[in-house]
């Protein structure tokens, strides 16, 4: 009698990490039995605190991980993993006067799913690779998406061509029009890719964080940079030759396909922003670029969609093409229609599906 089934994709490659999860599994499916099938408060209490002991232990050790490994999402995973010790200890608190169902093993199995699909999913090593023989630049290269479905082998391969560069933030890491013989990875930190218009206003054409690449035009047609990026904050990148990306590319088609599908959707979100900057006004191009950041980097949260770093009135006027008093007017009139709010240095987007009909149409 089972309310959860390992899978294939449950796999992380971590042997002991790997083990814990099929523990949990087993646990949760024990519990869901006994309950069912109307165990002793003393048996159900039994298993829930074993539960809570090998939980506790598998997240101590999951999360020294991280930290080693620098993830940059230890916060929200720690987070997670409070919730699931909370409502355990909740559960063996309620049980000793009230009766619980199945329900709870259902809970459980949900939150393993959920959690493993949008956490642990992250820790994903190559097959056969154990954790203790993975150099950090391969760790960080297989979190790259263009990257992750290479083997031990091939990261090690691209890793000995890599060179890694530090930029303080504001430096400039590429001019338009300088020589285009480099492809960048932002291995960690945050980048603006900008053109400047006659009068100097500055113009953002995107942003790239964590996993993103650049410079790639270059790579493909040999010509001048096309445009400045700039170091939002302190970053970290990875460079390769053009040369070397090219003859590397060849022998991988599954990184090429990687590539040019990103690439593809490049040309997509330019197209989708050309068109919103021909067809809708100050107002309509700011919910479109709220919208987007909801898309890319929102979380869902009670109450909406929360954005947890706010962009200021200069980027998003750099963004939209629009001065920043009319940015700060859009702003406005979004937050009295009840679309978006402050929350602390983000803000939470309300009532999305009626904000993409409004600005759509």
């Amino acid at each position: 009698m089972t309310v959860i089934e390992w899978k294939s994709e449950f796999f992380v490659g971590i042997p002991k990490m790997d083990a814990d999860h099929r523990n949990m599994i087993e646990l949760i499916n024990r519990l869901y039995g006994q309950l069912q099938s109307g165990q002793r408060q003393t048996t159900i209490i039994a298993i829930l605190e074993e539960l809570y002991a090998s939980a506790a232990k598998h997240f101590a050790h999951e999360e020294a991980i991280m930290r080693e490994w620098g993830c940059d999402d230890y916060a929200g995973h720690e987070a997670d993993h409070q919730r699931f010790l909370h409502r355990v200890t909740t559960w063996m608190s309620d049980y000793q006067t009230e009766r619980l169902d199945d329900g709870i093993a259902k809970w459980l199995a949900n939150w393993f799913c959920n959690h493993f699909q949008r956490r642990d999913a992250r820790l994903h090593l190559p097959n056969n690779t154990s954790v203790d023989s993975v150099r950090p630049l391969t760790i960080t290269l297989h979190r790259i998406p263009i990257f992750a479905s290479l083997t031990e082998k091939d990261l090690e391969d691209l890793a000995s061509h890599l060179d890694e560069v530090k930029y303080r933030k504001g430096s400039a890491i590429i001019s338009a029009d300088d020589p285009d013989t480099k492809f960048f990875v932002v291995a960690k930190g945050k980048v603006k890719v900008v053109v400047y218009s006659a009068d100097g206003r500055e113009v953002i054409l995107s942003w790239m964080k964590d996993g993103d690449f650049f410079g790639d035009m270059g790579l493909l047609d040999g010509e001048p940079r096309s445009a400045n990026v700039i170091a939002q904050g302190d970053v970290s990148l990875l460079t390769l030759e053009r040369d070397d990306f090219i003859s590397w590319l060849e022998g991988h088609p599954s990184a090429f396909m990687m590539f040019t599908t990103e690439l593809s959707r490049r040309l997509k979100d330019a197209n989708e922003r050309i068109r919103s900057l021909v067809v809708l006004d100050v107002y309509g191009r700011v919910a479109h670029r709220i919208l987007e950041l909801a898309r890319d980097e929102g979380k869902r949260v009670r109450g909406g969609i929360l954005i947890a770093e706010r962009p200021t009135q200069a980027e998003l006027a750099g963004f939209v093409g629009a001065s920043r008093e009319s940015v700060a007017r859009a702003m406005s009139e979004l937050q009295r229609r009840g679309y978006i709010r402050k929350r602390g240095r983000g803000f939470l987007l309300s009532g999305g599906k009626g904000l993409e009909a409004e600005v759509m149409g």
